[in-house]
């Protein structure tokens, strides 16, 4: 399983290329708040 650190990074990295994806946000979001 991933460490909370290694998900922050995966997500940062994928905001930065996906930033104004609203379908990204809410993935991120859904993961985040599990």
């Amino acid at each position: 399983m991933l460490t909370s650190l290694g998900v922050l990074a995966i997500s940062f990295l994928l905001g930065m290329r996906h930033a104004t994806d609203a379908d990204h946000v809410v993935a991120v979001t859904t993961i985040v708040s599990r």
